[in-house]
């Protein structure tokens, strides 16, 4: 028997960060016929004719989980987009204690970025946009740089301590009507994530067999996920420092980078534990990967030219274009050639 799979989209970035990834690990099984649809280009109706949906960002998750006719239907179809902001998802968290949270500052605080400053004393602070992602949209200052940002200029952003010396964990999961029905805990990059790892780097991924960490971020997720009754694909992000602290840093409401870290094989971890549970919501079994190792390793870029080749060959020289273009401006932002 054959199945109609539809990885659903948005941003026009989304089926080529995420979607590619998705559909290497789907398109070794026959019995799967995959297809990309924008969610403008494709009805209600006709998506009700697909035997899987994946939506593979935010906006497509949040409007397929919005359809009656979804696995994953969710009666509070904003709860996608208000995770997804930085300053309203701190909002939602803040009274979950399982985990600490970092000191946030927003337009909005009652206090003002002085008294802020002066509560949260760092070396450097971090402002980050509300619906950044992926290490972009963030800007690193001291304290005197900051204190010259006008309130306008900090608009639609928050303001944190910027951590020294810590390691970014994430917690992957598949949920429905408020449960998590499985979980990927995995320890990310030596040094949390920079803005070339994404294009010039190699993302790393490691399973974590910590019991105490991961009891006290699976915690913190089972609260939030209850709170918001969600369905769906989502990941949240934590900081833990040298001392063991655990902190809470962000959620993406959406599949995440994850399906792009891979084993010497080419088989994922993060499918065997999200997408083979999310495709048993609508009645079908795939078979696991065979995975030969705890560490996995990808980026979100280079490794996927080779994909779109295999897909598309006149896709792959469109985006090999782009690439070398986006390569040429990170070294003109970075300065690595005043460095050579």
């Amino acid at each position: 028997m054959t199945y109609n799979v539809l990885i659903l989209f948005t941003k026009i970035n989304s089926p080529i960060m995420l979607g590619l990834e998705l559909y290497d690990s789907l398109a070794r099984y026959k019995k799967l016929k995959i297809y990309f649809r924008h969610v403008y280009f494709v009805s209600k109706e006709d998506i009700n004719l697909y035997d899987v949906v994946i939506p593979v960002d935010v906006t497509s998750q949040q409007y397929y989980n919005s359809l009656e006719h979804s696995k994953f239907f969710s009666s509070f179809t904003n709860i996608y987009e208000l995770l997804d902001n930085k300053a309203s998802c701190y909002q939602i968290v803040k009274k979950h204690r399982q985990v600490r949270q970092i000191p946030t500052y927003t337009t909005d605080s009652k206090y003002s970025l002085q008294e802020f400053i002066e509560k949260n004393n760092s070396d450097r602070y971090i402002i980050k946009s509300n619906t950044g992602y992926a290490a972009f949209y963030q800007t690193i200052l001291n304290k005197n740089q900051l204190l010259r940002k006008t309130k306008n200029s900090l608009k639609d952003c928050i303001v944190q301590p910027k951590f020294e010396n810590f390691k970014l964990y994430s917690l992957d999961a598949v949920c429905k009507n408020g449960t998590i029905l499985s979980d990927l805990f995995t320890i990310v990059g030596d040094n949390g994530l920079q803005f070339t790892d994404f294009v010039l780097g190699s993302i790393k991924t490691r399973v974590i067999d910590d019991p105490k960490l991961y009891n006290s971020a699976k915690k913190f997720s089972d609260a939030v996920i209850k709170e918001c009754n969600y369905s769906g694909l989502i990941e949240f992000e934590f900081i833990i420092t040298d001392d063991s602290k655990i902190y809470f840093l962000e959620i993406n409401p959406r599949i995440c980078g994850h399906i792009g870290q891979k084993d010497v094989n080419r088989n994922s971890i993060y499918y065997n534990k999200i997408i083979i549970p999310y495709f048993k919501e609508y009645g079908i079994t795939l078979p696991q990967q065979l995975t030969v190792t705890d560490e996995y390793e990808g980026s979100n870029v280079r490794n996927i030219i080779p994909l779109m080749f295999n897909l598309n060959p006149i896709l792959f020289i469109t985006i090999g274009v782009i690439y070398a273009y986006v390569v040429i401006l990170i070294i003109k932002k970075t300065g690595i050639l005043n460095k050579i």
